[in-house]
């Protein structure tokens, strides 16, 4: 397990030529891959917002249930979720604890065997699928402006198909629609593009960034869209804009679904929100391919007048994930 007692925060090495640090215990290259044709392959990566344990019910519509916001009533469903999505990379945002509420990682790993966690006890971090790919090197860093604690973690990925490798990013930009918190979110953006683009310059190594970012896609207000301008502009693209399908079962579907949405005038616990709200993203570099992208919404979809709801019983969080298929090219 990769924590953050084997990082060094902030600091910076370059990929090419296997600068970056590896830490103790992370395996190398798997042997069955050293030699292996260099090839591109296919792989799948999902950003996921699993709602912090410290909100509560009180937090939603009064109608939302106290018993089916809770930690433990929600893991086993954002297992589920995952298991029928099937991604080999997770960037879990809101990994989150107080005093009264513990970390949501540990529990779900319990019911996620065959992942490996890196940067486990920081609010961003990644889940490997240790079938897909052996952990090569791990680091983050500190990327808050001031309101709330953010970070940038990344990984550096080994495929156990190709022997090649991908850095995968996971971040949580600052949160509220208010032109400050705009302001926040694009010095945010500023330091992952100065930190990506240090760490893995001209992008040699394939990269995904995911996370949270609180920004809605083609926001007109330029201050509100700065965020997203600054990543594409370093040449990352989001993945719903290049993918060559949208597979969302559900048309429209937000991923920021508030435990519900409001159908004929009046707002109801699980239905699926259609406005295509999202904050939640998958950002590739330059020369990888997207095959499909979606916003998933669980394993069962059912309609109640022709309105799509969430299955019966809790939510996962009150975000859906977003997904991508990812090819790397054969170099």
């Amino acid at each position: 397990m990769v924590t953050r007692r084997t990082l060094l925060l902030g600091a910076i090495a370059p990929l090419a030529g296997c600068g970056t640090l590896r830490p103790p215990g992370a395996a190398g290259p798997p042997p069955a891959t050293i030699g292996a044709r260099r090839d591109g392959w296919r792989t799948t990566v999902m950003s996921f917002n699993v709602l912090t344990p410290t909100r509560g019910a009180a937090d939603f519509d009064p109608s939302v249930p106290d018993d089916e916001v809770r930690l433990a009533a929600r893991v086993p469903v954002m297992a589920a979720w995952i298991e029928k999505a099937q991604p080999d990379v997770i960037g879990v945002q809101e990994n989150e604890a107080s005093s009264a509420a513990a970390l949501p990682l540990p529990p779900l790993l319990d019911r996620l065997p065959g992942f490996t966690p890196v940067h486990a006890d920081l609010d961003v971090p990644l889940l490997v699928r240790d079938s897909a790919y052996a952990v090569a090197s791990a680091d983050a860093a500190d990327i808050s402006q001031g309101y709330y604690a953010r970070h940038l973690a990344w990984a550096r990925l080994t495929s156990r198909a190709t022997g090649r490798s991908l850095l995968v990013a996971n971040t949580h930009l600052d949160p509220y629609q208010r032109p400050e918190m705009a302001r926040a979110r694009a010095a945010g953006a500023s330091r992952i593009v100065s930190l990506l683009t240090a760490l893995n310059p001209g992008w040699q190594v394939p990269t995904v960034l995911v996370g949270d970012l609180n920004t809605r896609p083609r926001d007109p207000r330029p201050e509100y869209a700065a965020a997203l301008r600054t990543i594409g502009s370093a040449g990352l693209r989001d993945a719903a804009d290049v993918a060559r399908a949208d597979t969302s079962r559900v048309p429209g579907a937000a991923s920021v679904n508030g435990l519900g949405a409001r159908v004929g005038g009046r707002w109801r616990y699980r239905a699926i929100r259609t406005d295509g709200l999202r904050y939640d993203y998958v950002f590739v570099s330059p020369g990888l391919g997207v095959p499909t992208w979606q916003v998933v919404t669980g394993p069962n979809v059912r309609r109640i007048d022709g309105r799509p709801f969430f299955a019966d019983g809790p939510l996962p969080s009150d975000h859906c994930p977003v997904q991508a298929e990812v090819v790397v090219p054969a170099r």
